[in-house]
């Protein structure tokens, strides 16, 4: 894994997820399904941006610790938005994470994350069954699948599968409905 400079601006004017404030923003080389089902990649850009000797955030976090802070040792209501590249020039975006910083336990907490054609990577399988999904190449549908399959085990139990139905043909790709099936 390589992890690119940081570029950490703090902005005043993002609106507001959920109730958190923006507070900076990091490049990383890689992709965010990978940042997701990878705990061990969520670490290294904890440990590193946040624990690093020369982390550009850490005089943002510093400064916003004492005046955030939450009883459940979050750096309650502020998170760092990460943008995922395929190169190490920062040139080919390729999807974007909103995270908080737990301090207790020491990791990133995921608010939402969007993969490069735009689509709001699922946490559970509510959130695919029933949804369209857009994908402007067979490859990056295959990744959003894998994902999928990985983390929700939806192949290894015989009794259900999620399957997609092509709802729309664009280009190389298309925008696909998931349904939840049981047979």
């Amino acid at each position: 894994m390589y992890i690119s400079n940081v570029k950490a601006n703090q902005h005043q004017d993002i609106a507001d997820i959920n109730g958190f404030k923006h507070v900076g923003e990091i490049a990383v080389k890689g992709c965010p399904y990978d940042f997701m089902r990878r705990g061990f990649f969520r670490n290294d850009i904890h440990d590193f941006y946040l624990f690093g000797k020369t982390s550009p955030l850490t005089d943002i976090i510093s400064s916003t610790l004492n005046r955030f802070k939450s009883s459940n040792n979050n750096i309650g209501h502020v998170y760092i938005e990460l943008t995922f590249f395929n190169d190490n020039h920062g040139d080919s975006r390729n999807g974007t994470a909103c995270v908080s910083i737990d301090l207790i336990r020491k990791e990133l907490k995921v608010i939402s994350a969007r993969d490069v054609d735009n689509n709001q990577i699922p946490t559970s399988i509510e959130q695919v069954s029933g949804n369209d999904f857009a994908f402007s190449s067979e490859k990056k549908k295959s990744k959003f699948e894998t994902y999928i399959h990985y983390m929700f085990d939806v192949n290894r139990d015989m009794n259900q599968d999620c399957i997609a139905v092509e709802f729309d043909k664009v280009g190389d790709g298309g925008i696909y409905t998931y349904q939840l099936h049981s047979e």
